[in-house]
């Protein structure tokens, strides 16, 4: 079975999360378990749980870390589940932080507190 939120080709995760567009692949659309564990498939099926600022890092993601290859998209989603879908350790979030503080975060600032310089 492939993701219920991926019909031929236009999906409610692109309507949510604009800049998926920009992913070459949606193999883990079309795999028959893999969707459950894709980031974007969690975040809208269990809303609750997300990130108020989730969608602001995901544009930054897509500005300034995509083809980058340390930040393919195993990375990105780890990370989400990290930060991005757990409540008790987004407060650990450099990100997050910088929000809740009333600034707007660098887009080189990773959730972790570490800056990385991209060659975009």
């Amino acid at each position: 079975m492939t993701c219920p939120l991926f019909v031929d080709y236009t999906r409610e995760c692109i309507e949510k999360f604009k800049d998926l567009i920009q992913i070459e692949s949606f193999s883990i659309c079309e795999s028959d378990e893999g969707y459950k564990d894709c980031i974007f498939y969690i975040a809208i099926k269990n809303p609750e749980k997300n990130c108020q600022y989730s969608e602001q890092c995901i544009q930054v993601y897509f500005m300034y870390l995509d083809g980058q290859e340390s930040f393919g998209e195993k990375w990105f989603s780890d990370v989400g589940k990290i930060f991005c879908l757990d409540p008790k350790n987004r407060i650990n979030c450099a990100r997050f932080k910088e929000y809740e503080a009333g600034k707007k975060p660098s887009p080189h600032l990773l959730p972790d507190g570490t800056i990385v310089v991209t060659s975009k």
